[in-house]
């Protein structure tokens, strides 16, 4: 990741300092994993983690959820503040069914968007959002909070959520000419709404592209052929290495989405 991620080992075996003034009110609800420490033994094999946090009688009860190839695993705990001064936010959990208190310190969070967390001595180190999916510039960012507490960030694994979303009502919302929703190494995924008349000029890709319209009327030129997509859910499949454009060629807005598989 470059020099920009380098790892600090003489902070390795200090302890982090926790943040001040700690608001466990604010902090309470549901959580979403973005990344986690690979060295977590009770998280092994788990994808799609979320914490639910909900905050009574000056104590925290939790639910942590994940799954595996076994199906959905849920585990529930307790968590209290360790009496502090300023507030800091150290916390001692214990979880149903299993021996001990853990320690668990917030080193950052805003409430209403991100949170990191973690051990004491950088044993373990979560990366929370509220959120599902958050952007590549906030990953930045939570990534370099992370390595500036003395985090090695190399030993992180990402946690990717599923997209949900009601696919025709996202379409139809659009206003942006071009605007990318999704992509991972192999596709992209983009809305479009384009004005009356207006085009997409000739053009090929290296990829397969697939386009459905949910509003108003686009017309593709492809080798010689015109196909006229008109209804909600209308679609064309563009093989790869064809040249192609298409146009807004009714009275209405056209709001669609493309899918390019290989992006180009």
């Amino acid at each position: 990741m470059g020099n920009q991620y380098s790892y600090n080992y003489n902070q390795r075996n200090s302890i982090a300092q926790p943040m001040k003034d700690f608001q466990p009110e604010r902090y309470q609800g549901m959580w979403y994993e973005q990344a986690k420490t690979i060295n977590i033994p009770w998280q092994k094999d788990c994808c799609y983690a979320t914490a639910e946090y909900t905050y009574t009688d000056s104590k925290i009860e939790l639910v942590n959820t994940c799954y595996n190839n076994q199906g959905k695993h849920q585990i529930k705990g307790i968590a209290t503040m360790v009496p502090t001064k300023c507030n800091y936010a150290m916390l001692k959990v214990k979880f149903e069914n299993m021996p001990g208190c853990g320690d668990y310190y917030v080193y950052y969070t805003d409430y209403d968007n991100f949170a990191i967390v973690g051990s004491p001595r950088r044993g373990y180190l979560w990366i929370l959002s509220r959120e599902r999916i958050i952007s590549k510039e906030n990953k930045m960012m939570l990534f370099n909070k992370a390595r500036c507490l003395g985090y090695n960030i190399h030993l992180l694994k990402f946690n990717v959520f599923p997209q949900v979303m009601n696919l025709p009502k996202t379409v139809k919302a659009n206003k942006e000419y071009h605007k990318l929703i999704y992509k991972d190494k192999c596709t992209e995924h983009y809305l479009m709404s384009l004005k009356p008349g207006q085009m997409v000029d000739w053009e090929t890709h290296i990829g397969s592209q697939t386009t459905i319209v949910q509003q108003g009327e686009a017309t593709f030129k492809l080798e010689g052929q015109t196909f006229v997509l008109n209804k909600a859910g209308d679609s064309i499949v563009i093989e790869p290495g064809v040249k192609h454009f298409f146009q807004n060629t009714g009275k209405k807005d056209l709001k669609l989405i493309s899918i390019y598989a290989p992006k180009d």
